[in-house]
């Protein structure tokens, strides 16, 4: 059982986010770089869809951050038989629906844990609105590299690493490889509290593990 931090005063939301969560060890890295820079860069190329479908008349989505996250290098970019208004088109249902999962989640349900697998690029601890408070917290997991990245795009001055756009909630970044034995474990030691009920978001993830990961992984969080 983890324990709990004592409350302090009331904090405004740029103080809500905290740094990646402190660990005995580096993370335990199994996947090759090559493979986790790889997977690393999808998640710009999905914050670059995002930005095209918030640019829309009727966007289903509207990310603020998408540009910035997405960097460059994209704009001709089509994956397979498939047009970039299709993927575009398939990643805002995808993420539309999973914006509404945790803000049901939020609002309806009293849910104040959410734990993104994978978390990339996301932007829902700095946009939604339904997890807006100082009680609810996001757990972003995904590698060191990314994480760092996704940090320094984000700073509104690149000369100062405290210049992060103010989150929504309680943002807590936990640098982990998943396919490796200990993410769990990490996530524990960043405070994620098991005896409470929590949300979690596994978006574009299993198809870069393998089945004995993907397995192991739905085992740790059923658990």
């Amino acid at each position: 059982k983890t324990k709990k931090k004592k409350g302090g005063g009331a904090k405004g939301p740029q103080d809500l986010q905290t740094p990646p969560a402190a660990a005995p060890a580096a993370p335990k890295l199994v996947t090759t770089k090559t493979r986790a820079k790889s997977v690393g860069k999808t998640s710009n190329l999905v914050a670059h869809w995002r930005a095209l479908e918030s640019q829309k008349p009727n966007p289903l989505v509207v990310d603020p951050f998408a540009s910035r996250l997405a960097g460059s290098g994209f704009e001709h970019q089509q994956l397979g038989e498939y047009s970039v208004e299709y993927r575009v088109d398939l990643m805002a249902v995808r993420t539309r629906l999973f914006d509404d999962f945790l803000e049901h989640a939020a609002r309806d349900l009293g849910i104040r844990q959410v734990v993104i697998i994978g978390a990339g690029q996301d932007t829902r601890a700095f946009r939604l609105e339904g997890l807006r408070g100082a009680d609810n917290r996001v757990f972003e997991l995904d590698f060191p590299h990314v994480l760092a990245e996704k940090r320094e795009l984000l700073l509104t001055d690149p000369s100062d690493p405290l210049s992060l756009p103010p989150s929504v909630c309680q943002r807590t970044e936990v640098p982990v490889d998943l396919a490796a034995d200990d993410w769990d474990d990490r996530l524990l030691a960043a405070d994620f509290d098991p005896l409470q009920r929590s949300a979690w978001i596994i978006e574009g993830v299993t198809g870069y593990l393998t089945e004995e990961a993907n397995r192991a992984l739905f085992s740790r969080i059923l658990r």
